[in-house]
């Protein structure tokens, strides 16, 4: 995946264990919401992408929330 273009992408729930992408690539992502990262961590949210926000919105979570989100990204929905 070195030269993929990932602008806009929908990688919600993608398991990237191993692959070869940049942290570049991937904050061009729109959504990453419960993805497996390259270095097989779970999404963090780390990026704050437009995508994940608003499907947190529209789940209810209070992204203006630090620890709400820390929990919504943790897995506690």
């Amino acid at each position: 995946m070195r030269k993929a273009y990932l602008s806009g992408a929908d990688l919600r729930a993608v398991n990237l264990g191993g692959a070869r992408v940049s942290a570049g690539q991937l904050a061009n992502c729109d959504f990453l919401f419960g993805a497996t990262m390259p270095d097989d961590t779970r999404d963090d949210g780390r990026f704050n992408l437009s995508g994940d926000i608003a499907f947190a919105r529209e789940k209810g979570i209070n992204t203006d929330d630090s620890e709400a989100m820390a929990r919504w990204y943790g897995g506690d929905k």
